[in-house]
């Protein structure tokens, strides 16, 4: 079974009673494919993935960002995107740091991938 995203962290009973509701065990995921950088898809696979060493796929330039090889790109905001983060944030403009969580320019963690996968080489 393959998994695509996992969630932030601590998503790893939720993802475990969806495998199990779906007729499988835990043990079922074999892989999980990020497909992006984000924690809200990517800080909970090494939670699925541990366990049974379920290979863990990310994009070579978001793998860098999950390894903090790299800081994480600054976000670049079609126009339609602006008032809507002024409006989450209140701060006006874009502003924050790249991957901040809005309105409080704390970053939040990326490390949620395990050694000797993919995404951690």
């Amino acid at each position: 079974m393959t998994l695509v995203d996992a969630g932030p962290p601590g998503s790893g009973r939720a993802i475990a009673d969806a495998v199990t509701a779906l007729g499988h065990g835990p043990a079922a995921v074999r892989r999980v494919v990020l497909t992006h950088f984000h924690e809200d898809h990517a800080g909970g696979a090494a939670e699925p993935a541990a366990p049974t060493g379920a290979e863990v796929l990310a994009h070579a330039v978001d793998a860098a960002v999950l390894r903090r090889d790299v800081p994480a790109p600054e976000p670049v905001p079609a126009e339609w995107e602006r008032p809507l983060r002024a409006a989450v944030s209140g701060t006006g403009a874009w502003g924050g740091s790249a991957g901040s969580v809005p309105g409080t320019g704390a970053a939040p963690r990326r490390d949620g991938h395990p050694r000797g996968t993919p995404a951690s080489r």
